[in-house]
């Protein structure tokens, strides 16, 4: 259950990081402009699918099903 919340509460600040720069006020990029980077390569798409399936294994699967 506290892993879940780290899990929401990462989450979280990554939402509120985006809103931050899409509203301007922030110095950095927003993730669809680092994803889309970030997808530039072939090398960092499969890096995108490989953090991906990281975060969906232990967001979803191994934290989230009742044992």
């Amino acid at each position: 259950m506290i892993v879940t919340a780290v899990w929401v509460a990462l989450a979280a600040a990554a939402v509120l990081l985006d809103v931050l720069a899409r509203s301007g006020r922030a110095p950095w990029p927003t993730l669809g402009r680092i994803g889309s980077s970030m997808a530039a390569t072939r090398r960092h798409r499969v890096l995108l699918v490989l953090v991906w399936g990281y975060v969906g294994w232990h967001l979803f699967t191994r934290y989230t099903i009742p044992r």
